[in-house]
């Protein structure tokens, strides 16, 4: 997989913090290693923080507005209900990806939300995403 799509799915965990926890001591993780790109993203911050930047967003705005991840729109509202189920499920992978590159992994595990990419070739890239859900 190219790192855009790597980064699609870290994008789309990263939506789903507007809803997440609220306690200080809570971050959002985001390791992204492509070798074959040569290119490494590290990303590291408090759930505080993003929920900060959130209310920054004037009401019209977040009332009316869609978030775009690639060529998806989703109603915030949606997102939330989603948010939603995700917290009342079981631990569970969600997504598994098998391919030449690399196998990718979307799962809740003890509360937190994960994505796992682990490389299988030169081309693949290695992702490691753990944020709170609750």
């Amino acid at each position: 997989m190219k790192l855009r799509k790597t980064l699609f799915a870290a994008t789309l965990a990263l939506a789903f913090t507007a809803a997440s926890a609220q306690a200080s001591d809570l971050w959002f993780h985001l390791t992204v290693n492509e070798p074959g790109e040569n290119a490494n993203v590290t990303i590291n911050l408090p759930l505080t923080m993003i929920e900060t930047a959130l209310t920054m967003i004037p009401a019209d705005v977040s009332e009316a507005g869609t978030i775009s991840l690639g060529e998806q729109e989703f109603d915030g509202h949606k997102l939330r209900e989603l948010w939603q189920s995700l917290e009342d499920s079981e631990d569970m992978t969600f997504i598994k990806v098998d391919d030449e590159d690399e196998s990718l992994r979307v799962a809740k595990d003890r509360g937190y939300l994960t994505v796992v990419g682990t490389p299988r070739s030169e081309n693949g890239a290695e992702i490691n995403v753990r944020m709170p859900i609750a």
